[in-house]
């Protein structure tokens, strides 16, 4: 085994079967929280601080891996596209495909950050010795890969450990065999193989190996340091994004996927985010193509080669700056849809204080977020309102409310009018008025016998409609009051309540004993 004793932000390295015969070691790097603060609290230019980052990582021992002369090589597969033959146009590889749904998971300055585990599996010589990368480089490049995705609300938590193999330590490709014998929990996060490739290789979300042992990113120790951006480019396509080029040179020429210059498709073919120009792949350039696209007979233009998923960069370094708002939308679109098993729930907003992340609550379920802003709905501020409905000279029962807050209690106070004598009565609570803000004691069998606001209480309180403690009649008030569950769900909703209050009255021409009272109504909010 190599020494491990400088290691920083590790635990004690564990020593493990690697499954087929190799030593394996651990480094548990603790999360990344700071992000956050440097976002949110400082609103930080994050590419200005990470033009001085070689910098910093190179003055405190890390080292930059020498770049081959020739080029990195992405050779992650061109899967999802099967055929362009078919009517209907460019095929979709899911619903992020599409331009409405990939656009309600754009992002804004109060998205919360998604946090990602990341697990690196870094392959040494059998006997120890010349590891794929240290454990600076390997602290270096996270840092980087943080910051490149820190504007679009990306962060990512890593462990890494040492595997003794030569096999693979000095393997060029992305074997099969390699991953099957190396990889760790793949369905709940993404495992980053460090060998001899000459570039990387990433997959698809859509692709049927995402989740399982064949699924993740491979990368050559070459293009694996503190200056470069070659994984920020194959963890796009991880989380599901094309290169920029895709319908230009991936694709063939004018076929249904082609994504022309004069920007008629590029919400629909090609890389389906038409804020990304397309172009050729012009390797290694920083510079636009200036040629013109025969397809449309348009000049390509300016073709973005600052994008990470571009191929402006020929060394995994020069040029590449960002990603585009589209791209961020893909990115957490094909997160919901397919990878939010690898969502790491111990970091990130914890709105309600329960120790799971915002994020993990909506995934699980346990929170709603009916309006797309990965905020959950109990933590958003909605002001709950309540307006009386004093009705007609009939409705002399008054009942007055107070708002309906959830996670509080709801009262509700019944004055029943001055000849009533004693008796019961029944609170009735909707979503909605069904016949106006009053209702006539000959609508009373045309009400809804359900509605969403009968869930505005706890189960254990729940009576279907509400039969409090009998009234003592005119003169007197009667009081009741119910728990409003912390639910998500209720928030923003309308409600109507009003009794029915029963109680001798003297005889008069046309009134009953029983009889509706006054109403209320409102908005179900958060305070």
């Amino acid at each position: 085994m190599g020494d491990e004793g400088d290691r920083p932000l590790a635990t004690a390295p564990s020593l493990r079967n690697a499954g087929h015969g190799k030593a394996r070691v651990d480094g548990r790097v603790p999360e990344l929280p700071v992000a956050t603060d440097l976002r949110k609290a400082m609103n930080l230019d994050a590419r200005r601080i990470l033009s001085t980052l070689p910098v910093l990582l190179l003055a405190t021992g890390a080292t930059a891996a020498q770049g081959d002369p020739l080029g990195w090589k992405c050779l992650t597969a061109r899967e999802g596209l099967a055929s362009e033959t078919f009517a209907g146009g460019c095929p979709t590889a899911g619903s992020c495909d599409v331009p409405a749904v990939r656009d309600a998971y754009l992002t804004t300055p109060e998205t919360p950050i998604r946090w990602f585990k990341v697990h690196l599996i870094v392959f040494r010589a059998d006997n120890g010795s010349d590891p794929a990368e240290t454990p600076a480089d390997i602290d270096g490049q996270m840092a980087t890969l943080n910051l490149d995705y820190l504007p679009h609300d990306i962060q990512f938590t890593y462990t890494w450990e040492y595997v003794d193999d030569s096999t693979w330590r000095y393997d060029n490709g992305a074997s099969a065999l390699m991953k099957d014998q190396n990889a760790q929990d793949p369905m709940n996060q993404c495992n980053i193989f460090i060998n001899n490739l000459g570039g990387g290789v990433g997959t698809f979300p859509w692709s049927s190996s995402a989740l399982t042992n064949q699924g993740g990113i491979v990368i050559g120790r070459t293009y694996f340091s503190p200056v470069h951006h070659v994984l920020t480019h194959e963890m796009g396509h991880n989380l599901g994004l094309w290169h920029t080029h895709h319908g230009v040179e991936e694709v063939s020429f004018c076929g249904p996927c082609y994504e022309r210059a004069d920007g008629l498709n590029g919400d629909t073919t090609g890389d389906f985010a038409d804020d990304t120009r397309p172009g050729p792949s012009n390797f290694g350039s920083c510079l636009p193509p200036g040629s013109t696209d025969s397809c449309s007979a348009t000049p390509w233009g300016d073709t973005h080669r600052e994008n990470y998923m571009s191929y402006g960069s020929g060394d995994g370094i020069a040029c590449w700056e960002r990603f585009s708002p589209k791209q961020a939308g893909r990115m957490h679109c094909w997160t919901t849809d397919v990878l939010s098993t690898w969502l790491d729930c111990t970091v990130g907003d914890d709105c309600n204080s329960n120790s799971i992340s915002d994020h993990c609550d909506i995934r699980d379920g346990f929170s709603l977020d009916i309006n797309g802003n990965f905020i959950p709905d109990e933590c958003e501020s909605v002001m709950a309102t309540v307006t009386p409905y004093n009705g007609s000279a009939i409705n002399l029962d008054t009942l007055d409310t107070s708002t309906v807050v959830v996670g509080a209690s709801w009262t509700v106070n019944l004055m029943p009018q001055a000849t009533r004598g004693a008796g019961a009565w029944v609170i009735l609570v909707r979503s909605a008025s069904t016949a106006g803000p009053i209702l006539d004691l000959g609508l009373f069998l045309g009400l809804a016998t359900s509605g969403v606001s009968e869930l505005l209480v706890d189960p254990l309180s729940y009576i279907g409609d509400f039969s409090p403690t009998p009234h003592a009649g005119g003169g007197s008030t009667a009081m009741f009051s119910a728990p409003v569950p912390l639910n998500s769900s209720l928030v923003g909703n309308p409600w109507f309540a009003q009794a029915v209050v029963l109680g001798d009255l003297p005889a008069g021409a046309g009134i009953l004993d029983p009889w509706f009272s006054s109403a209320s109504g409102g908005v179900i909010g958060t305070f």
